[in-house]
């Protein structure tokens, strides 16, 4: 199955030009909302035919969310009948079972403004596998070899798994990391909700020219 290429939204312009795309999903960034939140909520409610994923990034995971646990509950609770997915960090992991037993798809995340060695790495995927779907682990390189690194850890963990890199120096690995069965890449619609982010159409032109195909081992 080819990686599912995911829009990041951070406003209801944004929103309108994601669909437009035909992504395979789209992600409502709901901490970079500001006031159009309300008026996102309910288009979403009745005219959306693409999955989504709720999320609220945190300050130190390089959001604008600065709040408690119960408090980042209560912002997220509108959006879970919403949402097919909730991205969900893991200080605020404690809320994952009762995401799931809504019935919707919990995707632990953790984003690092550094490299973890080979054994946090592992150790990351195991203990986020525990608390929902879909690990989600996004680091920031050094050098190359960090690089490689990431796509080898990528190519053997257990999938489902996301991964990619934050910033724009390395950000042709999000590309890679697909090529290692990385389940997704996030992407804009024009309007980047994150540093480094290509465009759809640049991402989808990259993995046609990589050949990304049904060989990724990504299930469905």
């Amino acid at each position: 199955m080819k990686p599912r290429l995911i829009i990041s939204v951070s406003s209801e312009q944004d929103y309108i030009n994601a669909k437009k795309y035909a992504p395979d999903l789209i992600e409502i960034r709901i901490d970079l909302l500001g006031e159009g939140e309300d008026n996102i909520l309910e288009e979403c409610r009745g005219n959306c035919d693409i999955p989504l994923i709720g999320t609220i990034r945190s300050l130190g995971e390089g959001g604008l969310f600065d709040g408690s646990a119960d408090e980042w509950y209560e912002r997220i609770e509108p959006w879970i009948p919403v949402c097919d997915y909730i991205d969900l960090e893991m200080p605020y992991s404690g809320f994952s079972r009762g995401i799931r037993d809504c019935g919707k798809k919990v995707i632990p995340s953790v984003h690092l403004d550094y490299m973890p060695d080979d054994d946090e790495l592992t150790s990351l995927e195991r203990s986020m596998r525990n608390s929902g779907d879909i690990p989600k682990i996004i680091v920031t390189p050094e050098d190359h070899g960090d690089v490689i690194r990431l796509s080898e850890f990528t190519l053997k963990c257990a999938k489902p798994v996301i991964t990619g890199v934050m910033g724009a120096e390395f950000r042709w690995a999000r590309a890679l990391c697909c090529l290692f069965g990385s389940y997704g890449v996030f992407c804009h619609a024009g309007n980047p909700a994150s540093q480094g982010q290509y465009h759809i159409d640049e991402m989808r032109e990259i993995l046609s020219l990589l050949d990304v195909s049904d060989n990724t081992g990504i299930p469905e």
